[in-house]
């Protein structure tokens, strides 16, 4: 249960990097707290119908001068909004504004709306400051966690075998 990703929006919350890369037709969000990588696809394309509720969800996006504007729909419900653990229904919406403030500040504006889990759309801020320091460190959600069980014991213990068909 501590290993599902993050997704969208609570990738955001983690104090870890991430990076978006921008590419003809596309943008790759890459967070470090998951190993999943979010794509908003921004070559005017509609959200598709019947697309799988997934953590990270279904992406458009849209420059709107110098913001960029994100629409993401088809968010598994399973998700929580934030590390406070707050819920959703299958019919989120969650619209980002994507913005430069300055040269080492994101600005990201959040509306969020759920018909069936909220009585109204409300609205979110975050800001996160660039540091040139910080490098991507590749992995897998629960790495960690799987490492530190498999180095406090050797698979040769016959007590920690599991034997099927009994």
């Amino acid at each position: 249960m501590y290993c599902l990703p993050s997704g969208t929006p609570r990738a955001y919350t983690a104090p870890l990097p991430f990076e978006i890369v921008q590419v003809p037709g596309r943008f790759y969000m890459i967070f470090q707290t998951t190993p999943l990588v979010r794509y908003i696809y921004a070559d005017g394309r509609d959200h598709p119908e019947g697309f799988p509720a997934t953590f990270m969800g279904n992406s458009i996006g849209k420059w709107d001068g110098d913001t960029l504007v994100v629409d993401t729909v088809a968010i598994d419900a399973t998700s929580w909004l934030d590390t406070a653990g707050t819920p959703h229904s299958d019919a989120l919406r969650v619209v980002e504004r994507i913005r430069r403030s300055d040269p080492a500040t994101l600005e990201i504006d959040f509306l969020f709306e759920d018909t069936k889990a909220f009585t109204r759309p409300w609205r979110g801020k975050k800001l996160f400051r660039l540091d040139p320091s910080w490098e991507m460190i590749p992995g897998v959600i629960c790495e960690d966690r799987f490492r530190a069980a498999f180095a406090r014991r050797s698979l040769r213990d016959e007590k920690d075998w599991i034997e099927f068909g009994k």
